[in-house]
């Protein structure tokens, strides 16, 4: 590969538009939900997972604000 430069960005994030199989695009879904993402979050966690990246996939955040940690 030569040498990678960064595309125009939109905000801070760069565009990227793919196509995929209905039943690729239903699984993916599927698996955004189940995970409380999105389907773009979802696909970047795989691309990082991949690449030994931590990811939300792996370590997933809770989205719960000032939760408190339950008593043993």
């Amino acid at each position: 590969m030569s040498e990678y430069k960064t595309p125009a960005l939109y905000g801070s994030k760069v565009p990227f538009s793919f196509r995929m199989y209905p039943e690729e695009h239903r699984l993916a879904a599927e698996k955004a939900e189940a995970n409380n993402i999105s389907m773009a979050r979802y696909i970047g966690a795989l691309i990082r997972r991949d690449a030994g990246l931590p990811n939300e996939l792996d370590n997933p955040k809770s989205n719960e604000k000032n939760q408190l940690p339950l008593d043993p």
